[in-house]
Formats: structure tokens, sequence, C-alpha cells
């Protein structure tokens, strides 16, 4: 993972060397090794570097090709250089001397527009022809590389790999986008969309996407890929046939993630997904004789707390260099972690104090690549499957599965969490429930969804229950049935992938680290798309062919273990105890409802008082840290 920043001034001026270099400088925390820019006329690149690769270490950026004076700037990290190199006729030199920016001019050179659909990784990258004034961008099928890019049209277009970075050619005070801060104080609305961000003038360019500019002409911007688009060939005719093409990919997944000349990391917790993706790469690290994988665990002190003994039993089946972070345990960590709370990129990232301690200790251990196992819930959901057994009136399936899933997460789960939705939607008559839905409409109060957050003027002048509606169409999943009767269903185009993915990189960017995604690969999102919703969810286990696949390479009963803890809000509380009061700097804004921050710090000092910490309720401490987020963010801008 690097960093990228770019000006083109489309009025012909010339660029101000001073802002490019400005950009470069503050990207230096993506790319601590070296920062580089290059101006030409109208143009100027940056590029700062986070060598994670062999070819990083060779390859100077921006990059420009000597024949065409075309200029490239890339983040990235390509699987299939080999193949790429032999269809590019790039076979001249070892491929361990050929950069990323080079691979990718040439096939631009060879398919144009249309390469970013030839390439496999994670990328975002622009590249410039001085000769015909053309500009081409694109990002990488799930938005693993950030794209922020700011336009006026027939006047500038400026790229980063962070907004802070574009805040240099923003007017000054740059112009709030306020519904996004609404998002950011709320559980459900990161994921609204995926091109907004906090500033109006500053959008993302949405995954699998590719932008372009001429001369004279409006920003054009296409769509390059989506999950469905590429079914597998040949397609599995069993069950047996599709966990072992499952496990194969998957493995290939993390091999690919593994490449890398320093030494590699990982986030393992107690569940089924970081576990698959620490066994597979010890395996694999072990073959190779490669040093010894890292591994980040988040810990409990209680005794009986089964994500604990889950890390345990991977920690003495595996050679690993094992980290644990116990929360009650680690003051300086989360204090370090309070410390950098002026430096988040978002108001979005203040609540995963448990992530950004697992990459703050890997930064003190000198990792630089740390591999994690999201979004396998997102890659294997089962959502919709229960609708199709009851729209084909499966109902004795139906109960099963149901109460399957019930034993399978606990006590707290319940049969009319699973039963009500089914029931209401093909038992009760539609204008029943249509009625229903209009009184809950009517009498819904103004502040649900914690608009008690926000002043009741300022979330009728966004339409915050608008921004709800939105999101429940940009967040729901695509399904195809192709002509031989298969069907395929995906989640990973919504744009909460994109959000969290996205926040992940905000966080270890902070610490100069580089995240890798095994689950997040192309062709295994292609591939489980097409799996059969049966083999997602069987008595009671989501992903169930993941842990049918991945089983034989776990110890005894991890893949099969029921239940899921998070240990995620042990963490903030932690934090908030350590430093929650300083976390609120300066004053509130008007907008905020003081009243809410002031019951809510009141209702916690009376539990501090008591040191009754296991009473302090998750909810009210994420309004806490939602609050003291988006006050120090703001207060931060000036």
């Amino acid at each position: 993972m690097s960093a990228i920043a770019g000006l083109v001034m489309l009025d012909d001026n010339t660029t101000d060397i001073e802002v490019i270099k400005n950009m470069a400088a503050s990207l230096q925390h993506c790319g601590p090794d070296t920062q580089r820019h290059l101006q030409v006329g109208n143009i100027a690149f940056a590029h700062a570097l986070l060598a994670t690769t062999p070819e990083a270490l060779i390859e100077a950026q921006p990059w420009t090709d000597a024949n065409s004076a075309c200029v490239v700037v890339c983040d990235s990290r390509l699987d299939n250089r080999n193949l790429l190199a032999t269809a590019l006729g790039l076979v001249d030199r070892a491929i361990d001397n050929i950069g990323d920016a080079e691979l990718i001019f040439a096939a631009y050179q060879k398919w144009g527009d249309a390469c970013p659909e030839k390439l496999l990784g994670d990328f975002a990258f622009a590249i410039w022809n001085p000769a015909t004034q053309y500009l081409f961008c694109a990002r990488d099928p799930l938005g693993v590389r950030p794209f922020y890019y700011h336009y006026i049209e027939d006047k500038i277009f400026a790229f980063a790999t962070t907004s802070e970075a574009l805040r240099l050619v923003l007017a000054k005070p740059p112009a709030l986008n306020e519904g996004r801060l609404a998002d950011a104080l709320t559980n459900e609305l990161e994921g609204h969309d995926r091109t907004s961000t906090f500033f109006r003038d500053v959008k993302r360019l949405p995954p699998a996407h590719s932008l372009s500019l001429r001369p004279s002409s409006p920003l054009q911007m296409s769509c390059y890929w989506q999950p469905l688009q590429n079914p597998p060939s040949p397609f599995p005719a069993s069950e047996a046939q599709w966990i072992e093409q499952l496990e194969a990919l998957f493995v290939e997944a993390v091999h690919c993630r593994l490449r890398s000349h320093i030494s590699i990391g990982a986030m393992l917790s107690g569940g089924l997904d970081s576990s698959a993706v620490v066994a597979v790469a010890c395996e694999k690290l072990g073959q190779d004789d490669a040093p010894v994988l890292s591994t980040f665990s988040a810990i409990s002190s209680e005794p009986d707390c089964a994500e604990t003994r889950a890390i345990g039993l991977m920690q003495s089946n595996f050679t690993i260099k094992t980290n644990e972070i116990d929360p009650e345990k680690s003051p300086e960590l989360l204090q370090a972690v309070a410390d950098q709370w002026s430096q988040l990129g978002e108001p979005f990232d203040a609540h995963a104090t448990l992530v950004h301690a697992q990459y703050l200790r890997a930064k003190q251990s000198n990792i630089r690549v740390l591999l994690d196992g999201i979004d396998a819930d997102g890659l294997l959901t089962e959502a919709g499957y229960l609708h199709d057994l009851a729209r084909n009136g499966q109902w004795r399936r139906v109960w099963h599965e149901s109460r399957a899933s019930v034993r399978f997460w606990g006590p707290d789960a319940s049969l009319s969490h699973f039963l009500r939705p089914l029931i209401s939607e093909f038992l009760i008559p539609m204008p029943v429930r249509r009625f229903v839905r209009y009184l809950r409409q009517k009498l819904r109060p103004e502040n649900n969804h914690q608009q008690d957050l926000i002043s009741p003027e300022f979330a009728r002048q966004i339409d915050l229950l608008a921004r709800y509606k939105d999101m429940a169409t940009n967040t729901a999943g695509i399904r195809t049935t192709d002509g031989d009767g298969h069907t395929a269903h995906s989640v990973m185009s919504a744009s909460h992938c994109a959000n969290g993915l996205e926040r992940y990189h905000r966080l270890a960017s902070l610490h100069g680290i580089e995240p890798r995604h095994p689950f997040m690969d192309r062709r295994l999102v292609e591939f489980c798309a097409w799996l059969p919703l049966e083999l997602r969810l069987r008595d009671g286990y989501p992903k169930w062919a993941m842990r049918k696949a991945i089983s034989q390479r776990l110890p005894d009963g991890l893949a099969w273990r029921r239940g899921k803890e998070h240990l995620g809000w042990q963490f903030n509380q932690a934090l908030w105890h350590q430093a929650g009061q300083r976390l609120i700097s300066g004053p509130l804004q008007p907008w905020l409802q003081k009243s809410a921050l002031d019951t809510v710090q009141t209702q916690y000092a009376e539990l501090n008082k008591l040191q009754t910490l296991q009473a302090v309720n998750e909810n009210q401490l994420e309004v806490l840290l939602k609050l003291a987020a988006v006050n120090s963010w703001l207060n931060r801008l000036g």
C-alpha cells in the first residue's frame, strides 16, 4: 500500500508545484519510505511509497514511459503479474524487476480503457497522456484502495488516496457535507452510498469504476465489473465440487497476499474467518521457509471467554509469533490510541478501537503487512435463504433452520427474529401489511434512529429519514439466474462493503501498514456469488460451505464452534476510561444535542463511581464516542 495524488489543470494553466509538494507531504503517513512528485506543464503527480513487495523496491513513481511521455502513478498490489507480463510481451526481465506502473501502462496500451478488467488484485491508478491531454483513472473491483477526487469542469481535476490531501485544493474553509456528518452519528448510515464524503466538493470513485477526462469534455465514469458477471466454468455439478473449488480459491487468495519481501502479520480472532486465513498462511510460509507469521489478537481476562479460548487453540496448534491485547491490561496502548484521535481520517473510525489497537501493536512490532478476515460475512451471506424456502412453501425447512440458528447464536437469539418477517410477508395479506406500515410511519417518533444526537431542525434540514430509505437501496444485494437455471446472489457491490474496507484502510495507513483481505479476492467473490444458498446456511451454521472446506485445516471443533463473541465494546469501554473526558474537546456544534451528551456523560460518571464496569451499556458508550468523534473532527478543521 502506498498513496497517490495528482493535479490536472483543465484550463491549461501550469500546476502549482508547491501544492503537489504539500499533497505529497500530507500522505507521508501512508507512504513513509519516500515521497516523490513530478510536474510537467498542466499536470502534477505525487507518490508516497510504502514498500511491501519486491517490485516496489525497484520502481520510482510517478513513472514516465520513455516513448510516449505518458505518466503513471499507482497504489497497487497485482496478483496476476506473471500472466500479465507474458500477455504483454514483457519477458526480457525477471518479473520482480517490472514495476506495477509499467505493467498497468502496458495493459492500458494493449486494452485501452478496458484494462482494469484484466487486472487482478488491489489498485488505484491514474494515467496521463500529454499528446492527447487524456486522463484515465481506475479503482479495483472491491474498493480496497481508495480514490478521492475533486472536479470543476473546464478548470481542475485533482485526486488523492485521502480526502485530507484534497483539502489543499479546496476553498477555505471547505464546504461540509452536512448529511455525511449526520451519517456519522447513526448506527447504520456509514454505508449510505459509495461516492459521498464529508466535503461537498470531494467524491469517491466507486469500486469497479473507471473515469476519464478529455479536453473540453465532461468527466466520464464507467463500471467495468460486477460480482455476477463470471459464473464458474465448468460449473460445479455436486456439493463436493463446490466445496473443493471454494477451498482451492480461498487458498490461492491467501497465497497471493503473502507475496512480500518482508515479514507478514495477521489479525487472529477466535472466529472462523481469521482462523482460516492464519491456518493457510502458516502452512504456506512453512513450506517456503519464510519468517514465522505474527498474529495480533484481542483477548479478554474473563475466564469463560470462548473467543479467548479459541485463540489459544490456534496458538497451540500453529507456529506463530503471538501478540495478545487485553483491554484491561493495555493502558499505554489505549493511551496511544487516544492520543491519535485528532489524526483519525473520518469520524467513523473512532469506535473501531479494537482494530486501531491491533494496527498500532503491529506497527510497534515492525509489521507492515497485516492479513484479516473481512468481509467473509458479506461474501457468504445467506440473506434471503429463509425467504426463498418460505416462498416455495418449504415451511418445515424454515422451521428447522430457524431453530438451528437459535441454537447456533445462543441465548440472545429468538425464533421470532427469524420467523416474524416470514410470517408477515407470506401469511399476512398485503393490505394489512400496508396499513400497519402506514401506522408505524404516522406514529414513529421524530427522534428515532438515534436522532436524539441531532437537533430536530438539523434532522429535517438534511431529511435524515430519506437517507435511511436511500441506504436501503444502496445496500441491497443483486440476484440473477442464468440460462441453465443457476441462481447467483451477492452483496459485495453494496455500499457498506466498500465503506468498511475504507475504514480499515484509513486506520492501517495511519500506522504505515498495508491491510490485505483474502476474502476480497475477485476470483473468490465471483465464485461465491454463485454458491447455492443451501450451502451458505445449513443446520443453523452460517458460512456452512466455508466451514466444511476449511475444517480439516483447523483444530478440532473450531470450524464448528457455535456463537460469536465481540470484544470491540470492551476496547471502547477501556478507551473511555483511559481518556474519555479528554476526547470531548472544544465547543459542541450547534446542531448537536448537548443535552444528549450531558445525560450520557452523567450516567457514565455514576457508573464509574459505583465501579460497576460490567453494567456499562454498549449503546450508551457508542453514543459518547460518536459525539466525541464528530466534535473532535470538526474542531480539527477549525
